[in-house]
């Protein structure tokens, strides 16, 4: 993978599950979706700032996710886990499941979290294609479905 993937993030390090198993899975659209994001970010505040995306999730094991409380749950007959965990053992059928999907979890250094809220929900639909969700720490986004979530109350 090309170090360049990298340049607008701050602590590339955290990609990988923070348990320390090293999963690391990064599938097509989530890189250059985040990428994009962040020069329309650079681009609305200029590039006095040096700002870099900070990751606080991106990769987990099915343990860690658990551990970290993480959506792990069997409904209606169905397993599902959080689009933070790219690989899992389905409960049900026992079966080794790759997804297709990866979550970010993240804050921009240098930029007020208030600013961050704003300009996600300006480019959801467009550069954000998956879920946004906002946190009162940062937002969550994936490549999953088109859907929208304020968790700051």
């Amino acid at each position: 993978m090309e170090e360049k993937i990298f340049d607008f993030i701050e602590n590339p390090e955290h990609l990988a599950c923070q348990c320390g198993c090293g999963l690391l899975v990064i599938n097509s659209g989530i890189m250059p979706m985040l990428e994009d994001f962040m020069e329309c970010v650079k681009a609305t505040f200029g590039n006095q700032y040096d700002l870099k995306l900070n990751v606080h999730s991106f990769n987990r094991c099915q343990i860690h996710n658990m551990k970290e409380g993480g959506y792990d749950k069997i409904i209606n007959g169905v397993h599902k886990v959080s689009f933070h965990v790219p690989v899992y053992k389905d409960a049900i059928s026992g079966e080794t499941i790759k997804r297709k999907i990866n979550a970010c979890d993240f804050h921009i250094q240098g930029l007020d979290i208030s600013e961050l809220h704003r300009i996600a929900i300006e480019y959801h639909g467009t550069i954000l294609t998956g879920g946004l969700l906002l946190y009162s720490w940062g937002i969550h986004v994936d490549t999953a479905g088109f859907r929208f979530r304020d968790m700051r109350g």
